[in-house]
């Protein structure tokens, strides 16, 4: 994955937004990514937004961080480049 090609991303901004996909996709949300001018920057861009949640139990825990929007979920897919594979054509039939 690279963020090279989107103008309004900076590498920085696009292994963010990838950190937080990979905590969304593992369930791992919210992400903590701490604070920093890249956060401030996606999150006044709609990218990204802050995100709490209680863990039950005798003594209720409330975790903060930071989730992707729809925006940021699909800027951040956009963005990602496949891995190349090999023509059909060029592959050896076994």
């Amino acid at each position: 994955m690279s963020g090279e090609g989107c103008e309004h991303l900076t590498k920085r901004d696009f292994e963010l937004l990838g950190w937080i996909f990979m905590a969304e996709i593992q369930n791992l949300l919210p992400a903590q990514i701490g604070g920093s001018k890249a956060v401030g920057s996606l999150q006044e861009r709609g990218y990204i937004a802050p995100y709490e949640k209680t863990l039950p139990g005798r003594f209720p825990v409330t975790v903060r961080g930071w989730a992707l929007t729809d925006a940021g979920r699909f800027t951040y897919c956009l963005n990602c480049t496949l891995p190349k594979h090999q023509d059909s054509k060029s592959r050896k039939e076994t």
